[in-house]
């Protein structure tokens, strides 16, 4: 089993009894020359213990397999969880590819206004992470 430092649990949901845990992985910024409006990065690691606690089941740890996830063609991207709340997207999934590492991928960004405003802060490092 390996770790990785670009790893956290963002939240355990213990309204479900534990069982929805958000991973946050970080991604490197943008660069200013850059005009193509993506950003590149780990979605999720593989093969690393996640520890969460389940008042139904106890503390326990998930785990994806290797090869376990896969992404849709243009799947929407959404700014911090939006969908749960009626969220508009912020743009899609352009690639996405298992790596030894875990799932990596781009997500490209709309023109629009809330798009614009998180593309801003991936290229200033202020957003540094997909969850």
């Amino acid at each position: 089993m390996k770790t990785i430092d670009k790893f956290e649990i963002v939240k355990a949901d213990e309204a479900d009894g534990g069982q929805r845990v958000w991973l946050s992985t970080t991604f490197a910024a943008p660069s200013d020359e850059d005009q193509t409006r993506e950003v590149s990065g780990l979605f999720a690691p593989y093969e690393v213990s996640i520890p969460r606690r389940s008042w139904a089941l106890g503390t326990n740890s998930l785990r994806i397999e290797a090869a376990a996830l896969a992404v849709e063609d243009n799947a929407k991207v959404f700014y911090n969880h939006d969908w749960e709340i009626d969220g508009m997207p912020i743009g899609r999934i352009s690639a996405s590819a298992d790596t030894s590492d875990g799932l990596d991928g781009t997500a490209k960004l709309s023109a629009t206004a809330k798009a614009d405003e998180v593309y801003a802060l991936c290229k200033d490092g202020t957003l540094d992470r997909f969850s």
